[in-house]
């Protein structure tokens, strides 16, 4: 018998997207500065592998360990991105941040 233990959290299975996405904010992490703190909207998306957590129209939270210094709010900008955390919370993860159209 499996254990249904509800309040267990259920992560997300490996996964990555490619996405277009409008800054809404970035600032460095207090506590690890390689770590940039992000809050960004969805514009596009599209799957590299794995589920596909991203929706356009969507504002979530998100981080990386690329460098945001020369990204500000407002900005277009096309990432990748692995979504980290479960059904009904979690983060994502930008890699290879670059400005967009």
């Amino acid at each position: 018998m499996h254990d249904q233990n509800p309040s267990r959290p259920v992560t997300a299975a490996p996964n990555e997207s490619l996405l277009k996405l409008r800054l809404i904010t970035c600032s460095q992490s207090q506590d690890d500065a390689r770590k940039w703190l992000l809050s960004f909207e969805i514009i596009e998306t599209s799957a590299v592998f794995g589920p596909q957590f991203a929706e356009p129209g969507k504002t979530v939270e998100g981080f990386s360990f690329e460098n945001f210094q020369d990204f500000k709010p407002g900005d277009t900008v096309s990432a990748r991105a692995e979504y980290l955390g479960g059904a009904h919370h979690g983060y994502y993860q930008l890699t290879r941040p670059e400005k967009a159209d």
